[in-house]
């Protein structure tokens, strides 16, 4: 069957060119977004609402956040930033697991 495809625009009082990742979850209809630093801001959007648009889940000031990645099991997402750091957030509610 075909797909129909699914654009939509993230809504911040930051421009789009401070977009510094994305990444789709592996398992369930997510997707994180992270802003680019010095004030980087992990977004994650559930994809597949029940009116086909993009909902916002949770938002979290992540410092200077430079990468995502979730976890195999879809569950985590960890942000690394510059300094070597990684923290470790649960996938939809935002919740801090592990810094």
């Amino acid at each position: 069957g075909t797909g129909q495809a699914c654009s939509f625009r993230i809504w911040s009082d930051r421009s789009a060119s401070d977009l510094e990742a994305l990444e789709w979850n592996p398992c369930m209809d997510l997707l994180a977004c992270l802003t680019a630093p010095p004030d980087s801001t992990m977004s994650i959007y559930r994809l597949l609402a029940e009116d086909h648009s993009p909902k916002l889940l949770s938002e979290k000031i992540t410092g200077v956040g430079t990468a995502l990645a979730w976890s195999p099991c879809g569950r985590k997402i960890a942000v690394g930033d510059r300094l070597g750091g990684v923290s470790v957030y649960d996938g939809e509610s935002g919740a801090v697991l592990h810094v």
